[in-house]
């Protein structure tokens, strides 16, 4: 039986979405496709704009067998954080044969390549990064200009780009090939057995909010929805469709700006540093404009700068909204795994039931798929990050349209689909 692995939002789930899932089962030949899926809040900062079990179904309705829930203080970190707990959970599954990712550049060789050079990052390459960041530059650009500066001094290992270092930059610009490098990075830093397997990305660009083409942006996909439903006919695969049309309302980051100002002003005295991604200047800098908070998405404006992107800011105040602080983010153990991981199972499909028996019998972590009977065998530290879970959901909830099936985390039942 061989198992290949998606990490996924599927926020919303769409035609590029399906087109992986059967890409994977047609060329790469996978009997079944296991998605690892963020919960009710994503890695941009924001709250899934409908839940996790709407996104589930829709996952299984379109050829998923499995999904999994990627734990709430990873899937809203960033991108190293976010990627290496996929891995991590997939890898201790025991059942997961390879990965299957989209980028923009999907060069195995070199996204090998560069996951070693960033796994042992060089005292050239820390002080270009330092300096870069000294002179304003966002994280990202800054990164990418140092590693490009430094293999055009000392040149990848067989790597066809080393003739033209100015594509290293821009392969590291493109947001795909830099969520493609971390799985790869972490699946090379823990040795792993599964493969990866880069698929090209099709259709418009990640952050795009038009329309267009059969492999529309979830961005776009989102934007419509806000104004119409029958705008997304032609962008989402009809077995997903009815899901999306069937909900009363979508969620916004902004339906929780009177809990995220509580939030703000209650902590004043003690600043912010301490959350997740925090710092003692980013800290300040909410401090010194609380004053002037207007709503979530007008306060990621004001705070947003050169250096500072719109995506890091919302992410923080949402770690901030969530109580998600840095020490909730699990550093790796003696094995290289991240401790207290557990793999909390959202949906199966019924002639695919057999999976959770697997996963039971060959998972080096914790399976979830019972909340109430599971949660009681966890570690006590396993049982904290799951309680994020918990609150993330029952906050989301409180905050959206939603039917009594969904008024606690603990009353979700494991979605069990049949499909024809």
């Amino acid at each position: 039986m061989r198992n290949i692995a998606i990490v996924a939002e599927y926020n919303p789930f769409h035609n590029g979405h399906k087109y992986q899932i059967d890409y994977i089962k047609k060329e790469l030949g996978a009997d079944n496709v296991i998605v690892i899926m963020s919960g009710n809040f994503v890695e941009r900062g924001e709250p899934a704009i409908v839940n996790k079990r709407v996104r589930t179904e829709m996952a299984l309705a379109c050829g998923a067998d499995m999904v999994i829930e990627l734990p709430t203080a990873y899937a809203c970190a960033s991108a190293e954080f976010f990627a290496s707990c996929a891995v991590d959970i997939l890898d201790a599954t025991g059942i997961v044969d390879g990965i299957c990712f989209g980028c923009e550049t999907p060069d195995h060789e070199l996204l090998m390549e560069l996951s070693k050079f960033f796994l042992n990052e060089s005292d050239e390459y820390k002080k270009l990064l330092n300096d870069y960041l000294k002179q304003g530059l966002s994280f990202p650009s800054a990164r990418a200009k140092a590693c490009k500066d430094c293999i055009s001094n000392n040149p990848l290992n067989g790597s066809a780009y080393n003739s033209a270092p100015n594509n290293i930059e821009a392969f590291l610009n493109k947001p795909n090939n830099i969520l493609a490098l971390e799985y790869v990075k972490e699946l090379v830093r823990l040795d792993s057995k599964m493969e990866f397997f880069p698929l090209k990305r099709e259709g418009s660009a990640y952050n795009s909010e038009t329309l267009e083409g059969q492999y529309s942006s979830a961005t776009a996909i989102r934007k419509a929805l806000t104004i119409s439903n029958n705008e997304v006919f032609d962008y989402v695969p009809k077995n997903a469709l009815d899901y999306l049309l069937n909900q009363k309302s979508f969620a916004s980051r902004d339906a929780f700006s009177d809990m995220l100002l509580y939030k703000l002003l209650s902590e004043k005295a003690s600043g912010f540093a301490s959350y997740l991604d925090g710092t003692e200047d980013l800290s300040n800098r909410i401090l010194s404009n609380i004053s002037a908070y207007d709503s979530y998405s007008a306060f990621v404006d004001l705070l947003k700068s050169k250096n500072m992107t719109e995506s890091r800011i919302s992410r923080f105040l949402l770690h901030i909204l969530l109580n998600i602080k840095e020490s909730d983010v699990c550093r790796a153990d003696d094995s290289g795994r991240k401790e207290s991981l557990y793999a909390r199972v959202l949906g199966i499909r019924n002639d695919k039931t057999e999976l959770i028996s697997l996963l039971n019998k060959n998972s080096a972590i914790p399976v979830v798929s019972i909340v109430n009977k599971d949660i009681k065998k966890l570690p006590c530290k396993a049982q904290e990050l799951f309680s994020h879970d918990i609150f993330a959901s029952d906050l989301y909830l409180s905050k959206t349209d939603k039917d009594t099936d969904y008024l606690s985390e603990y009353e979700y039942r494991l979605v069990k689909e049949n499909f024809s």
